[in-house]
Formats: structure tokens, sequence, C-alpha cells
């Protein structure tokens, strides 16, 4: 709430900010789950999108034999 405009906005782009958030509200103040939805949702955008944002790399890492048995 008292942060910069950006600050903010690159939080919510962290997955750990809203896990931190769904951990305070549920375990320490014991709020309603209906308050944490938002918190819930952000998290399995996080476990949806970014699946799908790495798929076609991973499809080409995969597919290539240069990669394999590479950490």
């Amino acid at each position: 709430m008292g942060m910069p405009a950006f600050a903010r906005f690159w939080g919510a782009l962290l997955p750990l900010t809203h896990y931190l958030k769904l951990l305070v509200d549920q375990s320490m103040k014991g709020a309603p789950p209906s308050v944490s939805a938002a918190s819930l949702l952000a998290l399995l955008a996080f476990v949806v999108v970014a699946p799908l944002l790495a798929w076609p790399r991973l499809r080409r890492v995969l597919g290539d034999p240069r990669f394999w048995g590479k950490p």
C-alpha cells in the first residue's frame, strides 16, 4: 500500500507475493477463504500460464539430441 506503483506492479508479477499473502491471511489472521480467493487465483494462474509460456521452448529442447544429458 505504501510502495510506489512500479514496486506494487513488480510484486504482483511474483508468485511469492501472493503465496505470502495467502499464508498470512489463512494461518495467522484466520480469515475466511473468500478473502484469499484473489491470491489463490493468482497462484493458480502462475501454475497454468508458466507451463504454457515454456511449452514451445521445452518442446524444442526435448526434441533436440544436442541438449540430452546436459544439466
